[in-house]
């Protein structure tokens, strides 16, 4: 037997659900009612089941599914078709560099440029330099103690610095130059280098010889005089190294 809480509930149930299907009407007085219809001169109160007072449901994603067509199948027999898939494209060129000249470390290296796709525009932008398409160029300074003594002045250590310098053509070669022109310029670079080495020994040959040539001066009765004796050999021995350096030799060609 179920308890009077119980019935109480269920009856509560029943009551609450036919209530939400009546209309709630308020008269002028204020008093309530439930009724299927309001009568004329009540008010209808709004009810939880009015369409305004129901929260509508935000429009949703709307999912169109693609239609997927099947893959026929191959009639037996029939021959069946393979495409490989391409490789990748090949990494793009490098810029194309300079074609440079390797010379002995205690050289100071300088560069002008040229352009040219064959050897006929090399051999014309080499040309448009007459005789210098390479230049050799050094310096040579000095420094000597004098040893001071009663009645003479002699020449004491003697400190040298030597600056070389060589000048070289440049040629960038542009894309697509053919590897045997490139040889060629190697080549070329190459003997005009030791040509211009050549040219830079006589200035080492002054400077390996200058120390001992100072040394063997006449002590002079004082040292300003002796100074100038110095000064006088050592304008003597670079005339020399110099008159060498500029001694013609065989031309080199880019051939």
């Amino acid at each position: 037997m179920k308890s009077p809480s119980a019935l109480f509930f269920i009856a509560a149930q029943f009551f609450s659900a036919d209530l939400l299907a009546l209309e709630k009407c308020v008269d002028a007085s204020g008093n309530i009612s439930y009724v299927d219809v309001c009568p004329t001169g009540t008010t209808r109160a709004p009810s939880k089941t009015d369409e305004q007072l129901i929260p509508k449901t935000p429009p949703g994603t709307t999912v169109i599914k693609p239609e997927i067509q099947p893959i026929p199948e191959a009639s037996p027999g029939a021959p069946v078709t393979v495409r490989p898939i391409p490789p990748p494209p090949p990494p793009p060129l490098p810029p194309p560099a300079a074609v440079l000249a390797e010379v002995p470390k205690d050289v100071q290296l300088s560069y002008y440029e040229v352009e040219g796709a064959d050897q006929a525009s090399l051999l014309a932008a080499l040309n448009a330099r007459g005789v210098t398409q390479g230049q050799a160029s050094w310096k040579l300074s000095y420094q000597y103690a004098p040893k001071r003594g009663m009645r003479e002045c002699t020449v004491g250590p003697v400190s040298t610095k030597l600056e070389l310098g060589m000048t070289l053509p440049r040629w960038t070669p542009p894309t697509g130059t053919a590897p045997e022109l490139i040889a060629r310029w190697e080549r070329f670079l190459k003997a005009l280098v030791a040509h211009q080495s050549a040219r830079l020994e006589h200035a080492r040959e002054l400077e390996r010889s200058l120390g001992p040539a100072l040394a063997a001066l006449q002590p002079a009765r004082d040292c300003a005089t002796l100074d100038a004796t110095v000064k006088e050999r050592y304008a003597a021995l670079e005339e020399q190294a110099r008159a060498k350096t500029q001694e013609p030799a065989s031309e080199i060609v880019f051939e």
